[in-house]
């Protein structure tokens, strides 16, 4: 994954390079039709010292012009179509990257869902219902016990529904630890049954 990224970005800044080859190849072209034909390179940059101007003298020696030729079109649209080839590379690999990326924190967050559902089922109904108890207790909350709140089974017995609804915290300390007896004899004969 991370070589994806390296290569994807690596390729990312040699376009720019191949991109002002490009413009070389246009401006030598039209700095050569303005020359005059027949003329070479350095007869070119004699003349115009000659004339005094240095600084085209100095322009032309630093490019690869060649005197009354002008743009080669064929050239400008080979250098264009590998940077477009580069640059649809890097997208692909930057693509590619952002997509094995995605999978790996969705198949993560997915392994730690499971993980975390499976130490709520592996904790006795006792320490779920005391923390809905204390929530419920805690300073500032309305006590109220909604029907949502309570795990139940459809084999508990209704006094234990009931008895879990009135008294006090000691009351549904007594009542929660023998619901929760209950339903793990029920899950047992379940699991063997």
């Amino acid at each position: 994954m991370i070589l994806l990224g390296v290569g994807g970005i690596a390729i990312g800044v040699i376009g720019p390079r191949i991109l002002g080859h490009a413009t070389d190849l246009l401006f030598n072209g039209v700095i050569g039709r303005q020359l005059p034909a027949g003329l070479t390179k350095e007869q070119a940059i004699a003349a115009a010292r000659a004339r005094g101007d240095n600084t085209f003298a100095d322009l032309l020696s630093g490019m690869n012009v060649v005197p009354g030729r002008g743009v080669d079109f064929g050239a400008v649209g080979r250098t264009l179509l590998l940077a477009l080839g580069l640059y649809l590379i890097a997208a692909l690999l930057v693509w590619l990257q952002a997509r094995i990326l995605n999978v790996a924190v969705q198949r993560t967050m997915v392994a730690l869902r499971s993980d975390v559902e499976d130490k709520v089922h592996r904790l006795p109904l006792l320490v779920l219902r005391l923390a809905a108890t204390r929530r419920g207790a805690e300073p500032g909350h309305q006590r109220r016990r909604q029907h949502s709140d309570v795990a139940v089974d459809d084999d508990q017995p209704a006094a234990d529904l009931d008895a879990d609804r009135g008294g006090g915290a000691g009351d549904d300390a007594d009542h929660l630890a023998a619901a929760d007896a209950a339903h793990r004899r029920h899950g047992a004969a379940v699991a063997v049954g």
